[in-house]
């Protein structure tokens, strides 16, 4: 092995890789639906992992009649790992979740609790049921191996994958960088991957990953011959 110049050590930089939506979708199928909403609402709206943890019943806001549909979700500065307000809009993907039967925060319960406890429950947590950041590595490890797929690491799952989607649906850069929350714009770049045979008009509507999205089980599909990130 060829020896290097004093002082200069070799360090491997970690390249960021976006999963593809039929892939995020293949593992969030194998996810018991009480415990996919916190994991739709890093995909889908971009959330850190600490912020998801930590948001309150409280901090959903309800839309006109009190439906879930027009809701958004208020961060919290002190909830935020950068200390500022966030103000972000319900997808349909967790909008879906809010409503489904089989889910204990269904929003049309959430009028009968106590604003302090958690919006995203593990059913099988301990107290009030807060996800912990070992519950959700096991609960993606169970889906991976379900799902057949080899493990992707949570943020490029969970913001990265939300920040791709965003850029390819035609969404500003910069109001990616508002959406994530982030103060310096080369972070949100390093995030986003542009998928040239994915491009779609300014405004086009991302993929459904969650609740109802269809998953693929056969064999994936052979690579562009473009070069694909």
């Amino acid at each position: 092995m060829p020896s290097l110049p004093a002082g200069e050590i070799q360090v491997e930089q970690y390249a960021p890789q976006t999963p593809h939506v039929e892939t995020v979708a293949k593992v969030y199928a194998e996810i018991p639906i009480p415990k996919l909403g916190i994991f739709l609402a890093r995909s889908r709206m971009g959330l850190r992992p600490s912020e998801a943890r930590r948001l309150d019943v409280s901090d959903l806001k309800l839309g006109q009649g009190g439906g879930i549909a027009g809701a958004y979700l208020l961060i919290p500065a002190r909830k935020s790992k950068k200390k500022r307000y966030r103000m972000l809009n319900v997808p349909e993907d967790l909008a879906a979740w809010f409503s489904h039967p089989e889910v204990v925060t269904a929003f049309e319960q959430i009028s009968r609790r106590f604003g302090r406890e958690p919006l995203f429950r593990n059913p099988n947590g301990y107290g009030d049921g807060r996800w912990k950041e070992t519950s959700e590595k096991r609960a993606l490890a169970k889906a991976f191996q379900a799902a057949g797929v080899e493990p992707i690491r949570p943020n490029e799952m969970g913001r990265q994958f939300f920040a791709t989607e965003q850029v390819n649906a035609g969404e500003s850069i910069y109001a990616v960088k508002a959406l994530l929350g982030h103060s310096d714009i080369k972070n949100t770049e390093r995030y986003a991957k542009l998928r040239p045979q994915k491009i779609a008009a300014s405004g086009a509507k991302v993929t459904p990953i969650g609740i109802g999205a269809k998953v693929d089980n056969g064999p994936p599909a052979a690579p562009s011959s473009k070069n694909e990130e």
